[in-house]
């Protein structure tokens, strides 16, 4: 899930049933208090970021200066 993959792909990835992948994520969304994984994913960015472990970069594309 972390990668972006369906659950179709993690049931071939893992070689798992459609259920038991359903029955994981209901278990990670019930643990984390969300109800789809957009809000999953922001929960482990809003995680990195409290920790310290990834921090956002207000580097500018080139030709594009930052206020």
């Amino acid at each position: 899930m972390a990668q972006g993959h369906s659950s179709k792909a993690i049931v071939h990835q893992l070689f798992i049933s459609e259920c038991a992948v359903a029955l994981h994520l209901t278990a990670i969304f019930n643990k984390l208090g969300v109800n789809t994984r957009a809000q999953v994913a922001a929960v482990g960015v809003a995680e990195l970021l409290a920790a310290g472990v990834w921090r956002c970069s207000r580097t500018a594309p080139p030709g594009i200066e930052l206020d």
